[in-house]
């Protein structure tokens, strides 16, 4: 189906005959003398409208056909679930899309569909629709949390992981109708790798817990790979803690190549966060937290400065 706007046919030129038809006898009163010249040319006028009118309206439905409303949403979103450590599949996790801004105004998450991964971690969601402006938020958890535990005690309840989430910008579904499947991997990160996280940042002297939630990921370069010597703007109230190797954050500091350009920041405020680096742009990108909710976006660039 063609995704172009409905444009209006071009209007057609007409060509009118002036007088008499070659050869054509006339009378005193400028009348043919047969009386059938002027009548041709009004029938020939006529007909000559009548398949204009004929061309036009069915050149107008043809149009309408191809070029008609395009179907935004109700897309599919599939995937696979994942051990953020290892990358291995995570079967039975329950999965859930949803619009981030009730999160942003302190409202429970809006679920607008949910799967449950199946032995080999695979999921899909269908017939989403398009969200807010703040993107889609994928979720992994507890399948109790996602409202599709009930009274089926059958379900997998992950008490190994913690719940984690990822943002999907609007880029990447905002042109999605019902026949498109968008793609997505989903990494859980265990109750285990929490703790000693949760551990490490305290020492670090973080002002939070990340147990209420965090912000968490890398920085990135056009390519996907860490960019150290970037950091972090934020909402005045943020504190951003970098990996810095072995295990360590530093506040106040910027991303390393000893720690893969990691950053974290707990309980983090809804607001515009960007990433600046030596020469390099980023995109600005609207996000918080989420109670509970480790959330994983990775900032990466999008070009050079005057690129």
């Amino acid at each position: 189906m063609s995704r172009s706007l409905l444009l209006p046919v071009p209007a057609l030129a007409w060509a009118l005959a002036a007088g008499c038809a070659p050869g054509a006898q006339q009378r005193q009163d400028g009348a043919p003398a047969d009386g059938s010249a002027d009548g041709s040319d009004a029938d020939a006028d006529a007909d000559a409208d009548a398949d204009a009118d004929t061309d036009s309206d069915a050149d107008g439905d043809a149009d309408a056909d191809a070029d008609g409303p395009v179907a935004v949403g109700g897309f599919t979103v599939e995937g696979v679930v994942q051990d953020a450590d290892s990358g291995a599949a995570v079967p039975g996790a329950c999965v859930g899309v949803a619009d981030p801004m009730g999160a942003a105004l302190g409202e429970p998450l809006p679920w607008l569909g949910q799967a449950t991964a199946d032995g080999a971690g695979r999921f899909e969601i269908s017939d989403v629709p398009a969200a807010s402006t703040l993107g889609l938020l994928l979720v992994a958890d507890d399948c109790a949390d996602l409202g599709l535990l009930g009274e089926d005690s059958s379900r997998m309840r992950l008490g190994d992981w913690a719940p984690t989430g990822s943002l999907l910008p609007v880029e990447r579904w905002a042109a999605l109708g019902p026949d498109d499947r968008l793609t997505a991997v989903q990494p859980l990160i265990s109750q285990g790798q929490l703790a000693a996280l949760a551990t490490e940042l305290e020492a670090a002297g973080a002002w939070n817990s990340i147990d209420e939630g965090a912000l968490l990921g890398q920085v990135v370069n056009e390519d996907g790979e860490p960019f150290p010597a970037a950091w972090l703007r934020g909402p005045a109230s943020i504190q951003v803690l970098y990996a810095s190797g072995g295990g360590s954050w530093l506040a106040w500091s910027h991303t390393t190549a000893a720690g893969a350009a990691r950053y974290v920041i707990p309980t983090p405020p809804w607001g515009a966060y960007l990433a600046w680096g030596p020469e390099v742009e980023f995109p600005t990108q609207i996000t918080g937290g989420i109670p509970g909710l480790l959330l994983l976006w990775d900032f990466q660039a999008m070009g050079r400065h005057g690129g």
